[in-house]
Order: C-alpha cells, then structure tokens, then sequence
C-alpha cells in the first residue's frame, strides 16, 4: 500500500485570509508596475492591517473580472487602483 502525505495544510495552502492577502499582493504589485524595493510588501501590510481591507479586495475581484470580460483594460485597473491607494490609504 502507497501512502502519501500531504505536505500542504489549510493554513499554507486554502484559507479565505490566504486567498484574499496573496490577491491584495497580487493587484497591489500590478498597480505599481512590479517595485523592485519593498513597496509592495509595505503596501500589502497596511492594506490588510485597514478596516477597507475587504473593500478594496473585493474591487481587486470586480475589475479582475472587468478585465476577464473585456469590459477595462489592465492599464485603466492600474490606474483606478492607483487612485483608491491615494484616496482610501493614503498611498502615494
């Protein structure tokens, strides 16, 4: 008999908090055009550490599926997620 173990766990692998921060990352390091320095760590932080934090996930999943639909392009995501990091997070 073959047994395999699993080696990945709820907590590395599937939760909903692990979802939603690798997203926020994910669209955070788009916005900024992938930052060589930490910004988008720091950025990711403070955004997860905010009470909008699953506000500005869940317009991360609306203009992913703008995107998807052909309805915006990356670009103009870019831009308007640029824009909620100024006027929701204070970043610049």
């Amino acid at each position: 008999m073959l047994n395999i173990k699993n080696l990945y766990t709820a907590a590395t692998q599937g939760t909903d908090q692990f979802k939603r921060n690798e997203t926020i990352r994910l669209w955070v390091d788009i916005a900024f055009d992938h930052p060589t320095d930490n910004k988008t760590i720091t950025t990711t932080d403070k955004i997860i550490s905010s009470d909008k934090c699953d506000m500005f996930f869940n317009k991360c999943i609306y203009y992913d599926d703008q995107i998807t639909a052909g309805n915006m392009t990356t670009q103009h995501v870019k831009n308007t997620l640029r824009k909620i990091l100024r006027d929701e997070f204070n970043i610049k």
